[in-house]
């Protein structure tokens, strides 16, 4: 089977590891089949999807975008993902860098990057309003089946083959803080085209599939339930994971939360939280992973109220905690930076109030690292499902949070031994039997395929 693989938005964090696990055992599960990823050039170039072609045979990169779509070099067979992402992780370390060593220049870095933008925006449409050129939809139509691992920011295009999607989450009905006024009505227009055309749906968990079936009737019984493995699937030495931990000068004992900038994470209850623990003098540094989060806390640094991380950053301004000594913030690091991080945490926590899954908790199960999470549905839904274990608690009660934090640190007996049962369940279900799912779910949406007529 000929499956095209869609990734036509530059995402970072869960989503991008999502779609890199799951094409890296889709291929190596089957040999027959043949894969092509329709990526952005971001993530065309980077380490990832080269780890990608590097161990399977069956997959091709194609570089897409709505301004142009680049084929394999000349005389090669692939793309060559590896060598733009390398100038870029050099550039962007060194300005991080330089951001890093006053505050007027942070400002400066913040002020260039926003006119940058400003200048792309205003120079053609908004990239969430992203439209397939007519060649790439002659490319798409050509295959067996067009697979979507993030079926939002499209504009509606004739595909007349079946098409599968995974839907992670309704994040902008909960949360429209999130994003812009026009992205919400482009995501909702955007919407009711796709949903009415896709042959099936997937979800990671039955609270996502009500979900699905509640705002969009058409997909009732074109869904199916594939919860997610771990993201790392990769073996993580604990020397090396400390060497990488002391090169991004992260404590020797910490705390982490693997977050991103959105208010579904629920980042102002988890420093609340940790500022209590502060008070009552059980307290080790805690470490907040993801883009934009390392700007919390800059002195004299300004955030608009309208974002997600004025909150957080306010709060931090006139807290107690010390930027430095009892928090760490390194922004967005890279898929090994983050297991490396995880593998050597006292804890792992996600105060989100809803996702698709936990992520934080699947890498901490996987790795042997204690867990505390909000006790929100597909949570309790993926732990069951799993038969793994973790400290719950009320993701809004800031004093819960604490007490079970607090908990998972000082009752050392119980702690281990939720890391045993949950790394022995956590075996149990792999990105192989994911694969093999998917790999049924695809077949299923090919069987029932429904024409884009």
């Amino acid at each position: 089977m000929k499956i095209a693989i869609v990734s036509h938005q530059p995402t970072v964090g869960g989503l991008t590891r999502f779609m890199l696990a799951l094409v890296h055992h889709l291929a190596l599960s089957d040999a027959s089949l043949e894969l092509t990823l329709f990526a952005h050039p971001l993530i065309a170039a980077s380490d990832g999807v080269a780890k990608l072609t590097e161990r399977a045979s069956n997959i091709e990169v194609v570089v897409v975008s709505d301004r142009a779509i680049a084929g394999p070099p000349k005389g090669s067979t692939k793309t060559q993902p590896g060598t733009s992402q390398i100038e870029r992780g050099r550039l962007w370390r060194g300005t991080r860098w330089l951001a890093r060593r006053s505050d007027w220049s942070y400002r400066l870095a913040a002020e260039t990057s926003t006119a940058v933008r400003s200048l792309r925006h205003t120079s053609g449409k908004p990239w969430y309003l992203f439209a397939f050129p007519k060649h790439v939809l002659d490319a798409l139509n050509t295959y067996d089946l067009v697979y979507f691992s993030m079926p939002f920011f499209m504009e509606p295009a004739s595909i007349s083959v079946p098409v599968v999607a995974t839907v992670h989450d309704f994040n902008h009905m909960h949360f429209p803080q999130n994003f812009t006024k026009d992205m919400i009505a482009a995501m909702r227009r955007q919407s009711e085209y796709w949903f009415s055309h896709f042959d099936m749906v997937v979800n990671s968990t039955p609270f996502m599939e009500r979900e699905t079936w509640s705002l969009y009737r058409t997909s009732v019984n074109r869904t199916s339930v594939i919860y997610l493995p771990p993201y790392s699937f990769d073996s993580i030495d604990k020397d090396l994971a400390r060497r990488t931990v002391d090169k991004l000068r992260l404590p020797q004992e910490y705390i982490l939360y693997p977050a991103q900038s959105g208010r579904h994470k629920n980042i102002i209850t988890f420093l609340r939280a940790m500022e209590r623990l502060k008070g009552s003098g059980r307290f080790i540094p805690f470490v907040i992973t993801g883009v934009g989060i390392d700007s919390l806390g800059q002195p004299g640094l300004f955030i608009p109220p309208t974002s997600p991380l004025s909150e957080p950053h306010r709060f931090l301004l006139s807290s107690s905690l010390s930027r430095g000594i009892d928090y760490c913030f390194p922004g967005y690091v890279s898929d090994h930076e983050i297991d490396c991080i995880t593998r050597c945490a006292r804890l792992t926590v996600s105060t989100s109030l809803y996702e698709a899954g936990c992520g934080p908790a699947l890498d901490g199960w996987q790795l042997e690292v204690p867990v505390a999470m909000s006790n929100i549905p597909p949570y309790l839904e993926q732990m069951r499902f799993l038969k793994t274990d973790a400290w719950l608690f009320d993701p809004n009660d800031p004093d819960d949070v604490a007490a079970r934090v607090d908990q998972a640190l000082s009752d050392h007996e119980r702690s281990a031994a939720m890391v045993r049962q949950s790394r022995e369940a956590i075996g149990r279900y792999s990105w192989w039997d994911a694969a093999t799912l998917y790999r049924n779910a695809l077949e299923k949406a090919v069987r029932m395929h429904r024409s884009f007529l």
